[in-house]
């Protein structure tokens, strides 16, 4: 998965929640599939678990 984007003005768990979402598309990760753990992937983009959270959470009200 791509690594945040210091000059995106979009708030980080956005930033998370769009790199899940390609990482989707391009077949990095298998739709269905379970995601890394929080604490995994709050050590790949470098934020804390809650920014992840809230990045999962806002994937998953999208469906």
């Amino acid at each position: 998965m791509r690594q945040l984007d210091p000059a995106d003005k979009r708030p980080a768990n956005v930033q998370i929640s769009a790199a899940i979402r390609a990482a989707i598309t391009t077949g990095e990760l298998e739709p269905g599939a379970r995601l890394p753990g929080t604490h995994a992937l709050a050590e790949h983009f470098g934020v804390a678990r809650q920014t992840v959270q809230n990045a999962i959470r806002n994937l998953g009200e999208e469906g």
